[in-house]
């Protein structure tokens, strides 16, 4: 019964973000798409909603592939653990899209721009969000997006090398606090 009222605070958070977000200014989420058969920008035929960030299909990407969106990506230093999610949110907004909203399924950035969208309607940072409405109640103590030194020694390290390719392993530092709290990932975790 415990889990069950955690949960319908969290559906009713989810409920919260979209009616907020029906009834707020926001950010365009990129005015233009990527036409793939010509190589050129068209104005896209609708804005980005926030079902269509729930679900992926807002025409956001990821910079993990080749192209010209994707390098505006990685100039824009989009996903940079630097910036906030509100400025993650801002340098997405400029961007063009790679699919108009609502065309097509493409794992992205969507989730991050929830995260900023939560920052934005809890008035709080998303880790103290996920902190107080989701982990303190599931009663999930060493969650976070950091691990504080006194629990640094529990933290499991990866190999140095990639045992099949070879190639190094790097992973965030966890050791610090971020500035990007990511909604999309970067939380670590003890069982």
């Amino acid at each position: 019964l415990r889990l069950q009222a955690h949960l319908a605070d969290a559906v009713d958070l989810a409920i919260d973000v979209v009616v907020a977000i029906d009834q707020a200014d926001v950010a365009h989420l990129g005015a233009h798409l990527d036409d793939a058969a010509t190589g050129t920008l068209a104005p896209a035929a609708r804005e980005a909603t926030v079902h269509d960030l729930l679900r992926h299909t807002a025409g956001l990407g990821y910079a993990w592939d080749t192209g010209p969106i994707a390098d505006q990506y990685r100039n824009a230093r989009v996903g940079s653990r630097r910036h906030s999610n509100q400025q993650l949110a801002a340098a997405l907004a400029p961007l063009p899209l790679l699919h108009p909203p609502g065309t097509c399924w493409e794992y992205s950035r969507a989730t991050d721009v929830l995260g900023a969208i939560i920052e934005v309607i809890e008035g709080a940072p998303l880790g103290q969000v996920l902190q107080r409405r989701v982990f303190e109640p599931l009663g999930m103590q060493d969650t976070g997006f950091s691990v504080p030194a006194s629990s640094r020694h529990r933290l499991a390290e990866p190999f140095a090398r990639d045992p099949l390719t070879g190639a190094g392993v790097t992973l965030i530092d966890v050791a610090e606090p971020p500035v990007f709290e990511s909604a999309g990932g970067g939380l670590v975790s003890t069982a």
